[in-house]
């Protein structure tokens, strides 16, 4: 079996990453099947989903799209009683107005360039901590698997060391503490 190259690593990383944002389904699919009995559980998770701020924006969406469809199931089924609890407390809690679809916001999704960046970041940290690699052997990698430029690189370095957040390398660290991974 051949091993994958670490730019391919890095290459898919990143084409998982673009698939997360363009594929929220993945994330509200449901668990269990159609006739489960338990989707009371499951119209719960999905109403977390929509109300938790830190959870991105079009997954929010994505979750209160499905709310949505799941009541107008239930609506064309003319079956009252097969009719969770929490899709009643969920409809209310929507005709009240007390939640509303998350919105598009205006301009570049702030979320997903984010959560590009901080990989983008602890990528570079990892490749020089790990892999032995050179700061600017770094940024070519990285800057060649994410498709942009060795300079939008060292941008994204400069914003993130500037953010206020940890640095990249100790949120390596703790990610392979986390899977008991040597560092």
């Amino acid at each position: 079996m051949v091993q994958p190259t670490i730019p391919e690593l890095l290459r898919a990383g990143f084409e998982i990453l673009d698939e997360m944002w363009t594929t929220p389904d993945n994330f509200v699919r449901p668990r269990c099947p159609d006739d489960c009995e338990d989707e009371g559980h499951y119209i719960t998770y999905l109403a977390k989903l929509v109300e938790s701020p830190e959870i991105p924006r079009h997954i929010r969406a994505r979750a209160f799209d499905t709310l949505e469809t799941i009541a107008a199931e239930y609506r064309t089924s003319n079956e009252p009683n097969a009719i969770p609890p929490e899709m009643y407390t969920w409809s209310f809690r929507v005709v009240s107005r007390d939640v509303e679809r998350p919105k598009q916001p205006r301009g570049r999704d702030g979320q997903k360039n984010l959560c590009r960046d901080r990989t983008i970041a602890n990528s570079v940290a990892w490749l020089r901590r790990y892999q032995g690699y050179t700061y600017e052997g770094s940024i070519e990698l990285v800057a060649e698997a994410a498709g942009i430029s060795p300079e939008a690189v060292r941008t994204v370095l400069k914003n993130d060391r500037d953010s206020g957040r940890p640095p990249p390398l100790e949120r390596v660290k703790a990610v392979f503490s986390r899977m008991s991974i040597p560092g």
